[in-house]
This record gives structure tokens, C-alpha cells and sequence, in this order.
């Protein structure tokens, strides 16, 4: 079920999301993304449906638990062009990742004559749904509990600082990041790869620029120009930069 609003196709006002339990797997061997995402609700009216945004994804299994603890499970499924309709929310996925600068994607580089490869994300406008099912609107906005579990050594960003990092064994290992504020769907960011860094403290939180091993220094202007630019927007908005520190990946 979806509504229309001025001409636009939105998602049914019945629930809304208050915050996501999200973990992705990414494979840099195999290019494919496993992964699990709980997402809480709060119920704005009684309904017999929930809808929310998946695209391009196989859902393996869905689970619906109320706040009691009884759990539930779906009677129908309904696939529409770009809304994921049914009585549960999903909780596991699998996709090849794409070549395309939209959700979770492959990105390719050459170092020494060899093709590598590194995992990011660009989820502006309506891509989030291409990496995991989520209420995709920018008005949804929900908290972000973010978990990474790739092969040991890569480096693994997201919005926020790494709370817990732990070898898990069989070559992997699980990045854990702190909750996020709250903020929409657009805004969630990862990246994973074999990466290096320069940062600097120039800026009241840690500033970085990620690069592949080799070329941290030619992000020094880079870097330079994040700090004046979030000082002044600091300065001209009388809003202070919300996160506890910025990644930038070239």
C-alpha cells in the first residue's frame, strides 16, 4: 500500500521508524552484502500492514515482535514498484553489489598495475533501499546502530566513531559504531577497503581524508578546505557540526 501526497508516491503514515539495528557483511572477493536489519517502530494507528522501501534485494526472512516480546510472522508478502509491502519488516539480506555510485557499491582502483577494489555508499536521493530495507523518506528520520563484519585488516567507516572492534575469527573481524543521532536514511554512510589516512586537529572533532595506500598526502588540500569550510558554515548557520568526527574517502 502507498499513498500519494501532491503527486508523489510516499510511504503510509500507520508507523514510524525511532531507530535501526543494522549489520552488513560486504565481500570485496565475491562482491555480495549479507546482512540483518531490525528497525523499531512506534505505532501512529492501527493497521494490518507495514510498508517500507526495498529495491533490487532478496529477503530471505521477515519477523514482526511487539513490544511484549510475542512474535509474528508474515501472512502475505506484496512486491509494488518501489515499496516493500507486508505484516513484517526484514530481517536478512543478500545482493551483489554494483558498479553503479548508488547504495552500497563496489568502487575499483589500480595500485601497482593491480585492479583493487573498497566498498562505499552514496544513498542521496533514494538509494539507502538499494543496501538495506529502510523507511527511505527524508522526513523518517531514526537513530543508526551500525555494524561492519568484513575481512581482518580492512579499514571500516561509518558516521560514527567505532565503539567496539573485535577479531571474530576465520580471517574476520566486527567494527561497531556508536548510535547516531537521529537522521535520515540519505544521510547513513559506509566504506570499507584497504585504506591509509592523514587527518588533522585543526577543527574542534578529528577531520580525515582515506585514501588508498600511498596516496594519503594528496589529500592535504582536501583536508584544509573541510576545515574552513565546516568553520564557516559553523559560523554562519550558529549550528555546530553534529557528528564527532568526519571521514572523507578519495
Amino acid at each position: 500500500m502507498v499513498s500519494t501526497t501532491e503527486g508523489r508516491q510516499v510511504l503510509p503514515a500507520n508507523v514510524k521508524p525511532i531507530h535501526y539495528t543494522l549489520e552488513l557483511q560486504p565481500s570485496l572477493k565475491t562482491f555480495e552484502v549479507e546482512g540483518s536489519v531490525t528497525i523499531e517502530l512506534t505505532v501512529v494507528e492501527n493497521s494490518s500492514e507495514i510498508s517500507l522501501n526495498v529495491f533490487e534485494l532478496e529477503i530471505s526472512s521477515m519477523t514482526l515482535r511487539s513490544a511484549s516480546g510475542q512474535q509474528h510472522e508474515p501472512k502475505s508478502v506484496m512486491y509494488h514498484d518501489f515499496h516493500l509491502s507486508y505484516f513484517e519488516y526484514h530481517r536478512s539480506t543478500t545482493r551483489p553489489s554494483s558498479d553503479g555510485l548508488q547504495g552500497f557499491y563496489r568502487s575499483s582502483y589500480t595500485q601497482n598495475g593491480v585492479k583493487k577494489y573498497m566498498a562505499a555508499s552514496q544513498m542521496e536521493a533514494i538509494d539507502a533501499r538499494k543496501a538495506f530495507p529502510c523507511f527511505d523518506e527524508p522526513a523518517l528520520k531514526a537513530t543508526f546502530d551500525v555494524t561492519l563484519i568484513t575481512d581482518l585488516g580492512l579499514t571500516c567507516l561509518s558516521n560514527m566513531d567505532v565503539s567496539l572492534q573485535s577479531d571474530i575469527g576465520k580471517g574476520k573481524q566486527k567494527v561497531a559504531f556508536a548510535r547516531s543521532p537521529p537522521m535520515s536514511t540519505y544521510l547513513i554512510a559506509f566504506a570499507v577497503g584497504d585504506l591509509e589516512y592523514i587527518e588533522t586537529d585543526a577543527f574542534r572533532v578529528p577531520l580525515r581524508v582515506y585514501t588508498p595506500p600511498g596516496y594519503a598526502a594528496s589529500g592535504q588540500y582536501a583536508l584544509e578546505l573541510a576545515v574552513r569550510t565546516l568553520k564557516f558554515y559553523e559560523e554562519a548557520f550558529d549550528i555546530p557540526f553534529p557528528l564527532p568526527k568526519m571521514d572523507m574517502v578519495g
